[in-house]
């Protein structure tokens, strides 16, 4: 049997006529709406005279977020078969082929859609699109023709003849969340591949600047990112993306994993209480862009002490000399620097909003990473404790970490004005720092983290995890 995953997710729901298939939908809709944006339609008669099993002589239309009823069907005089308005066909279906919602849904979709009528187009064209998750009501007696019309594969079926409508509601918010998960999943690959290779490609460029570079990147991935899911799972997101930087090829990569960490905790705290809006993505940005100064600051204080900002500030205060400003603190010049980080932040925020790419992002997310969805996740080894320490004595030899460890020490030592001891004392402690860094970064045991983090309730975490790495893995061995 076919296991495969439809793609986008399709969702039935299913029962004889009078099993309330409407009455359900249209209650789990504000449900939906808590969490998710929704689009579609439900069916509705007003006809109330009807016996159980019995089909209604009128059905109107009413779209999501509209009072308005829309006249859809009336039986014909001859009792037998409906006359459709093309006129609500056509509007319906222009709404929906435009929608980039997360859940559309459609309701009594059945004998007329078998024949390629009605929403039967758009319908095709929504569940080949990999935009949104489908939740369409069928007619139970159409049920597998339907399925095998639309070459549906695997879908979930929620059939209301066997399952008390209490539990069809928890049963598909839980299928809802699990498909979540995936979507975060794809996510947080985006944002973590993103760090990857950009990051590399700038690291072996020696691109001056380079971490505020991947900072406006991350900016504008958080963005799209808290558009598409409501604000949901942005803090999942940046920790997963976080973790995936271990996985680079060149470059540091404990503190590109905690500044990704922290930039990406302190965008989403306010996205967390305000909402997303302009005012919250515009604070976020400029917590993200700012905390990138004061976090290689104190980064570099821990490893070098008070030294690294002592020289930082002979040197700003010798090139501002030559502009006859050398009145400013070393602080007030740091706060400067700030308001233009968050000048920029800001621009860049504004428009990321405003614009739609949400078509770039879904292309990227399913015609990327979907073809490796059903690929098996290899073992990740953990090295050893004796293979860390060893390992982290490597890397301190490597360019990439010796090169900016020379140049910083230089600064220090030509406008500190230190004698050899402290000199030779503040090296000696960067030095074990930087080792006990890299010696943590290859004991990260991400197994251990996906079952510890299952074993608290957190298993939408774990899924998140294992399913970020097992596409990550599939990108860098394809």
């Amino acid at each position: 049997m076919n296991h495969k995953q439809q793609t986008p997710p399709i969702i039935i729901i299913t029962g004889s006529i009078g099993s309330g298939k409407t009455t359900f939908l249209a209650a789990m809709i504000p449900l939906l709406q808590e969490k998710w944006s929704v689009d579609g339609f439900t069916c509705l008669t007003e006809d109330e005279s009807r016996t159980v099993g019995q089909n209604a002589p009128v059905y109107k239309l009413k779209l999501i977020d509209s009072s308005t009823l829309l006249q859809w069907a009336m039986r014909k005089n001859s009792q037998r078969g409906y006359e459709f308005n093309l006129a609500t066909q056509q509007l319906v279906s222009n709404r929906l082929s435009k929608s980039t919602k997360e859940i559309i849904v459609f309701d009594d979709l059945g004998p007329y859609e078998l024949k390629g009528e009605g929403f039967a187009q758009v319908f095709s064209e929504l569940s080949q699109s990999n935009t949104s998750t489908l939740i369409v009501v069928i007619k139970k007696r159409v049920l597998d023709e339907f399925i095998i019309k639309f070459n549906l594969l695997n879908p979930p079926i929620f059939d209301l003849d066997h399952l008390s409508h209490n539990t069809a509601k928890h049963s598909l918010l839980e299928k809802l969340h699990l498909l979540d998960s995936e979507q975060i999943t794809l996510y947080a690959t985006i944002a973590g591949f993103s760090e990857i290779t950009v990051g590399s490609t700038l690291h072996g460029l020696h691109v001056p600047l380079k971490g505020h570079l991947l900072n406006i990147m991350q900016t504008f991935l958080m963005i799209q990112f808290a558009k598409e899911l409501k604000g949901r799972g942005l803090l999942l997101i940046t920790a997963v993306a976080a973790g995936l930087k271990s996985f680079s090829p060149t470059g540091s990569k404990l503190k590109p994993m905690l500044y990704i960490l922290v930039q990406g905790s302190l965008f989403t705290l306010p996205i967390f209480l305000l909402g997303v809006n302009i005012i919250s993505i515009m604070i976020g940005s400029l917590l993200l862009g700012v905390a990138t100064i004061y976090l290689s600051l104190l980064l570099n204080f821990i490893i070098y002490g008070s030294a690294y900002l002592n020289g930082i500030e002979k040197i700003l205060k010798l090139s501002l000399g030559f502009m006859n400003i050398d009145h400013l603190s070393f602080w007030t010049l740091i706060f400067f620097v700030a308001i233009a980080k968050s000048i920029l932040m800001i621009s860049i925020a504004i428009p990321a909003y405003y614009l739609d790419f949400s078509k770039i992002v879904n292309t990227i997310k399913y015609k990327i990473f979907n073809s490796t969805s059903t690929k098996t996740l290899q073992p990740i080894k953990v090295a050893t404790w004796s293979e860390s320490v060893s390992g982290g004595f490597k890397d301190l030899i490597l360019k990439k970490f010796v090169i900016p460890f020379i140049f910083t020490s230089m600064v220090i030592f030509f406008f500190t004005h230190l004698n050899l001891e402290q000199f030779s004392f503040i090296i000696i402690r960067a030095l074990v720092i930087s080792w006990f860094g890299f010696v943590l970064a290859r004991r990260i045991n991400f197994q251990f983290l996906a079952d510890y983090l299952t074993r608290h309730g957190l298993s939408h975490w774990a899924v998140s995890l294992e399913g970020a790495i097992k596409t990550l893995q599939n990108i860098k061995n394809r």
